[in-house]
């Protein structure tokens, strides 16, 4: 089924709420200290830390295709900018509020100390720049992956011009600077993670029919070889997985992981900071297997009960106000 025919690509709320359920109980299971002491489960849930990676690839996709459909040019990169902080930046400056509430609650009643708030370091999350600071950290483990969707809104911004040009050589200079991107910095930075950004990209030029079906596949081969390499193989796994989803059933909606990926965002945000907090509250109290399985799944009931109430009182807001601004 051509992409482009559709009005919207239902099968993205889907893989968007695969992703952040598998980067929540991976978080649950593997870094929840000393709980889950079995290799063989820390090995089996460890995969689903790559979520965050079919993050990317949507990204790398979606962007793309709602510029193209939205006669995004490069004069409205401006506009284009304040289209994506509207949708983002108001469940995110709530779970940053929230993780600032919850870390001075833990130094008042856990460890008696005064928090590390200050003003520096929580400036530094509004503008997504905390890596850039080498004595700086994230308040929720999370936002690092946000700050590298932050520098991939300006690389298509600027780049998406040159790629409906339908320049060889410009294409090739993209694909080349995407799989080097890997050797030249971190994890915390973009071109660490280009190739899987890449992924949805080519994704988006061959449904458009800029490039050709063998393009695309060897591209799309390439990514996943670079992405297992530096990244992990599940990695790119996962992605291929959502490449392969998005292109053959894009109007596809199963209804569990539909309903979920409306809120995958907050799930995502506030997945560490309520249910996260909870399961490393009990954890310490509840420790037979079963009671072990239990404390997950209620960290996961708490999870999508209070993600369930930002989305509707401020992610869906955030929305309507994003789709009101046209390029």
């Amino acid at each position: 089924m051509k992409i482009q025919r559709l009005k919207e690509i239902g099968v993205l709320d889907s893989l968007r709420g695969f992703a952040a359920c598998s980067v929540m109980v991976f978080h649950y299971v593997c870094t929840t200290t000393g709980y889950f002491t079995s290799d063989l489960v820390q090995t089996s849930f460890d995969v689903f830390r790559s979520g965050v990676h079919l993050f990317f690839v949507i990204s790398g996709f979606i962007l793309p295709w709602s510029m193209h459909r939205g006669g995004y040019t490069l004069s409205k990169f401006f506009k284009f900018f304040l289209k994506r902080l509207c949708r983002l930046e108001p469940p995110y400056i709530v779970s940053v509020l929230t993780a600032i509430v919850l870390l001075f609650l833990r130094s008042k009643l856990v460890d008696h100390e005064s928090p590390n708030l200050d003003a520096g370091r929580v400036a530094a999350h509004f503008f997504y720049l905390v890596p850039f600071f080498e004595k700086s950290s994230w308040l929720n483990e999370v936002y690092w992956s946000l700050a590298v969707e932050f520098q991939y809104y300006i690389f298509i911004a600027l780049l998406f011009p040159l790629l409906m040009a339908k320049k060889v050589l410009i294409r090739l200079a993209l694909y080349l600077v995407c799989l080097a991107g890997p050797w030249l910095t971190g994890e915390a930075f973009l071109p660490a993670l280009l190739p899987f950004f890449l992924m949805g990209i080519t994704l988006f030029l061959n449904q458009q029919g800029i490039i050709s079906k063998k393009e695309f596949l060897i591209v799309l081969l390439c990514c996943a070889v670079v992405g297992g390499l530096k990244s992990a193989v599940a990695a790119s796994v996962f992605s291929l997985a959502g490449v392969l989803i998005i292109n053959n059933w894009p109007d596809r909606k199963p209804m569990l992981f539909s309903k979920l990926g409306k809120m995958s965002y907050s799930i995502y945000l506030f997945h560490p900071l309520i249910g996260g907090s909870l399961v490393n509250i009990l954890s310490h109290r509840y420790t037979e297997p079963y009671q072990k399985v239990l404390v997950v799944l209620a960290g996961v009931a708490a999870t999508l009960l209070s993600s369930a109430i930002v989305y509707y009182f401020v992610e869906r807001p955030s929305k309507r106000l994003a789709s009101s601004i046209k390029y």
